[in-house]
Formats: structure tokens, C-alpha cells, sequence
């Protein structure tokens, strides 16, 4: 466990879900509404980004350098290291370009999520929870046009895990 102070601590549990699934997710005690499925180490263990998420030197919590076992910075984005072997998602300066970057977390969302994780608060935080919420809703229902049709897309589920979620939760079920 984390040196976070206990009220922002947040757990696996295997609360059942009104959604009429059950599964572990990760639960905040003081963002309720905001559950993805996996941890910030558990994501880059299981490949994201090609390996090549910190783009930009930043300030991450010493917790999480250390359970990942140390960042590398600015490599090359290589498909064999992501989870469904594809190179999926815009790039950095995409999101940029968007406005979609914070100038506290400059390399996205996913570092949001890791200073989250480890207990900063921040004044963008309902903004990312937001997008977090958006755009599972939005992939997800691409996974569920896909699979109506027969078809798979390794895209999809590799940016759902991007953002922490496990595609084969389907919240319309």
C-alpha cells in the first residue's frame, strides 16, 4: 500500500454494482462516480502506449515510479509492447492542439490518473473524471456496434485500457 493519507485511499473492492455486474474495480471514497477497472501500475504492466506514455519530464508520485519499477522518457512507440498489439490512440500533440492538456499533468490523461490515484487533488479533477465517463461511454458503444456486426477491433479495447477500463464490462448490461 501507498503512503496516501486514508480518506483519499482507494481500494479494489468487490462491491456488487447496480448495473447488475459484479467486478473488481477501483474505488475512491471521495469520487464515487469515478471507477475504472484497473490501477495506474496495473495498465502499464499490462502494455499501454507502446511503452512511450512519458513523452514530457514530470513529477509522479514515488510510489508509482516505484511499484513500475522506474520510467523511461520520450521513446518510440512499439506495438509489441501494447496489450492487444496494436498502435492505437492520437498523439500528444493531437490532444494538445484540442486543449485537452493540463499544464500540471503535460503528458495527458493517464498521468492525471496516476497523481489522482496517489492522492493529489486538483482543480481539474471533475473535468477528467468527465472525459474518463465520455469516452468509456463512447467506446464502449463502438465495441457494441462491432460486435453486432461480427467484427473485433483490437483499437478500441487497447484505447478502453488506455483508459483503464476492461472492455468486456458493458455498462448497458
Amino acid at each position: 500500500m501507498n503512503n496516501v493519507e486514508n480518506n483519499l485511499w482507494c481500494e479494489y473492492s468487490d462491491l456488487p454494482s447496480p448495473l447488475s455486474y459484479k467486478n473488481k474495480m477501483v474505488h475512491f471514497e471521495d469520487a464515487k462516480d469515478f471507477t475504472p477497472c484497473y490501477t495506474p501500475v496495473e495498465i502499464f504492466k499490462m502494455g499501454i502506449f507502446g511503452g512511450s506514455y512519458f513523452q514530457i519530464q514530470t513529477q509522479l508520485p514515488l510510489d508509482f515510479v516505484e511499484e513500475l519499477g522506474g520510467i523511461e522518457y520520450g521513446r518510440q512507440e512499439d506495438k509489441k509492447k501494447n496489450f492487444y498489439g496494436v498502435i492505437s490512440g492520437s498523439s500528444l500533440e493531437w490532444w494538445e492542439n484540442q486543449g485537452l492538456i493540463h499544464k500540471d499533468d503535460p503528458n495527458g490523461w493517464v498521468e492525471w490518473y496516476v497523481k489522482f490515484y496517489y492522492g493529489r487533488r486538483h482543480p481539474d479533477d471533475s473535468r477528467q473524471i468527465q472525459r474518463f465517463k465520455s469516452f468509456i461511454s463512447r467506446h464502449m458503444g463502438m465495441i457494441r456496434s462491432y460486435e453486432t456486426k461480427g467484427k473485433d477491433s483490437p483499437k478500441t479495447k487497447q484505447n478502453l485500457l488506455q483508459w483503464a477500463w476492461d472492455y468486456t464490462i458493458d455498462l448497458k448490461n
